[in-house]
């Protein structure tokens, strides 16, 4: 048995905040690599042929929809020109490629060639879109090729995405478009740092309001559309599990989560307080000193 892991970046252009005018997502197709696997020897070994033969099958299929994709090869040499990509690392190389390509969505998509005698070959092609930002699963969709007695992985390529593909751009499509109108999904979680004299519970402001009444304040004036979703709430801890924010400015620039912890910090600190921000992968951990 063998196996051929991809992954697809999307990046999403021509969309306002709260609807949606047109959305053309960009798409670069990237050979997922196992660990130990260097991608260079992944898409120039023994199985490199099929590989990227299936890398140019899989962005076919997007530009025949109208989708507008990227060269993984093309990109790969320049963030290496650059010195922004290390074919070694295995542990973030999607993340790293989506960060510099300015990508909304990556998808993983894996393909599983099985080889059975005497009922022939079959490869299952399993694609799942996550959020680049937040890591948010978006999509998963599986589909076969059935079995056919063929060494033809190429032909059992096509058979398979050609099952998959339109509802799987379908429901991408009406999933990211609902991201658009409603916003990106992230957590805020503050915290105390050690020794600190400060607690959720405290009075701040003019108004006699406590800390995390006026924090409550802020989230609704600056979620996306009023949408936050508070999950814990103690003297030493509050954590907002769902705070929407927009994926897109005014001017149709890109909104980074950091810009609305930005906005959070000078906040915070016009009531005296000391925040450090950090940014997990989507979300922000706010500490108090």
């Amino acid at each position: 048995m063998k196996f051929y892991i991809f992954s697809i970046l999307f990046i999403c252009s021509q969309m306002a905040w709260g609807q949606v005018n047109t959305i053309q997502p960009t798409i670069i197709v990237i050979p997922h690599t196992f660990t130990g696997q260097d991608i260079r020897q992944t898409i120039e070994g023994e199985n490199g042929f099929n590989i990227r033969t299936a890398l140019s099958r899989i962005k076919e299929s997007f530009d025949v929809r109208g989708f507008t994709t990227y060269d993984f090869i093309s990109t790969v040499k320049r963030m290496e020109t650059d010195n922004l990509f290390n074919a070694q690392a295995q542990k973030s190389f999607k993340e790293d490629i989506a960060k510099n390509s300015g990508a909304d969505i990556y998808i993983d998509v894996e393909l599983v060639v099985d080889r059975s005698e005497p009922n022939g070959t079959e490869l299952k092609l399993i694609l799942e879109a996550f959020e680049t930002a937040t890591g948010r699963s978006l999509v998963n969709k599986i589909a076969a090729s059935g079995r056919f007695h063929t060494n033809d992985i190429n032909k059992l390529v096509l058979i398979a995405i050609d099952k998959i593909k339109d509802e799987f751009m379908n429901t991408l499509q009406m999933k990211f478009t609902d991201i658009i109108n409603n916003g990106r999904s992230i957590k805020i979680e503050f915290v105390l740092a050690q020794g600190s004299k400060v607690n959720f519970d405290m009075e701040v402001g003019k108004d006699g309001d406590l800390l995390n009444e006026v924090i409550m304040d802020f989230m609704a004036a600056n979620a996306f559309k009023n949408q936050y979703r508070k999950s814990v709430s103690t003297s030493k801890i509050i954590v907002y599990e769902d705070v929407r924010i927009p994926i897109k400015k005014d001017n149709g620039q890109n909104y980074a989560i950091e810009e609305f912890g930005r906005t959070l910090r000078k906040f915070l600190t016009t009531l005296h307080l000391n925040p450090l921000l950090e940014y997990p992968r989507g979300q922000i951990n706010v500490t108090l000193k």
